[in-house]
């Protein structure tokens, strides 16, 4: 598990070692597409919030009221709103 552990970094470490030790529902087919479904919405939330983190910082460095600025702004509208109706269902 170290081994996957250093290819994944540090923001999916936990995220990684957490699957490591969960058992897996295997009983019911229902329950193992539930699980799959909330692993791959995790991965794609903590992708989200990367994404906007790195949005963010382009904003600061464009300056306020810039063309660059205000197209980073729209994308994270855009990357937020993504993670919300994720976090939703």
């Amino acid at each position: 598990m170290g081994a996957v552990i250093e290819q994944v970094g540090p923001e999916l470490a936990s995220l990684v070692s957490q699957l490591a030790v969960t058992p897996l529902p295997h009983d019911k087919l229902a329950e193992e597409a539930a699980y799959a479904r909330s692993v791959l919405a995790r991965l794609l939330d903590l992708s989200l919030t990367r994404q906007a983190a790195d949005l963010r910082g382009r904003m600061q460095r464009a300056g306020e009221g810039t063309p660059a600025a205000q197209e980073a702004f729209a994308e994270m509208i855009r990357l937020e709103t993504r993670r919300r109706q994720l976090r939703e269902g």
